[in-house]
């Protein structure tokens, strides 16, 4: 809902999209960690149609800025 996370996970493992929202919930309320997981999956995981990941565009960014 928020960055799509869940849902992408979902696709791709094939898995209802409830199912990982609510594993989201549990690792979180059980854990503590996952909320960490789900900010790193939306910056490391690219989006549907795109070829890069948040991260990696930053990471280029400042490459590129640097020289």
């Amino acid at each position: 809902m928020l960055a799509g996370v869940a849902s992408g996970i979902a696709d791709y493992a094939g898995l209802d999209v409830t199912v990982v929202r609510i594993a989201f919930v549990l690792v979180t309320l059980f854990g503590g960690i996952g909320i960490a997981l789900y900010l790193a999956s939306w910056l490391l995981i690219p989006d549907e149609n795109s070829a890069e990941s948040i991260a990696t565009g930053f990471a280029n960014d400042l490459r590129e800025w640097r020289n």
